[in-house]
């Protein structure tokens, strides 16, 4: 009986863990321990991809957009709108990175042992739209509901994992 009670108390754990693919690799620079997720190809109106790393100071989002084979321009006052599904809220994050018209575009978070706001909705919340905007030009992504769900996954799992680092 004492069995039977243990696995029924366990089942909601394995049940609502997250399945975290995360690669654990050495930072080139500071050598400390650095978890990414690699970079990940949304096949959206306009197609980029996402790599999400996390050290022991940071928490890094970088985008690579290409519309058409044309690189996207982005400079230090570029910024991002995240439009969340089911409400009208939206997140208004500034790009972290310098000028480049590679189509780079960097969002830093500090990893602390509470999570950010803007990241916490990024890992609670499902984004329905992502909208870039360098001065009056604007790109806007739609993301289907596949694309929501791997989105939110990659924010909730660094969000989680990185706050290991911060004992290391």
């Amino acid at each position: 009986m004492r069995s039977l009670f243990l696995v029924l108390l366990f089942i909601p754990v394995f049940c609502f863990s997250q399945d975290c693919d995360l690669k654990k690799e050495k930072d080139q620079f500071s050598q400390l321990p650095k978890l990414s997720t690699g970079f990940i190809k949304f096949d959206a109106d306009v197609p980029f991809e996402l790599s999400v790393d996390a050290t022991k100071p940071e928490i890094v989002f970088f985008f690579v957009l290409k519309n058409g084979g044309d690189p996207k321009c982005f400079d230090d006052a570029s910024t991002v709108v995240f439009t969340f599904d089911n409400s009208r809220s939206k997140a208004t994050l500034r790009n972290a990175s310098t000028m480049n018209c590679e189509g780079y575009f960097h969002l830093n978070f500090r990893n602390s042992p509470t999570t950010q706001t803007a990241l916490n909705r990024l890992a609670t919340q499902q984004v329905s739209t992502i909208n870039f905007i360098n001065g009056k030009i604007s790109t806007l992504i739609n993301l289907d509901e596949n694309q929501k769900l791997v989105l939110q996954k990659m924010a909730a799992c660094i969000a989680k994992e990185g706050k290991t680092l911060l004992t290391q």
